[in-house]
């Protein structure tokens, strides 16, 4: 998610703004695992997990880190 999302912000903007452009490619992910959890939550079967979050907000963050220093 954060890959596209840095995508489409980094595609336009000027050099100055490319902190931004990541900042929010972050949130914009980690606010989308925060509502996959709560998805989860309503299905059978699967339950919402915390743990889960954190794991995939680290992703972002590394992946995010590994992005901006290729």
């Amino acid at each position: 998610m954060a890959f596209l999302a840095l995508r489409l912000g980094l595609r336009n903007e000027a050099p100055k703004n490319r902190k931004y452009v990541y900042l929010v490619a972050i949130l914009f992910s980690v606010i989308y695992a925060v509502l996959d959890e709560y998805h989860q939550s309503f299905v059978s079967g699967r339950e919402a997990r915390l743990l889960d979050v954190a794991v995939d907000s680290l992703g972002v963050f590394f992946g995010t880190i590994l992005w901006r220093n290729k």
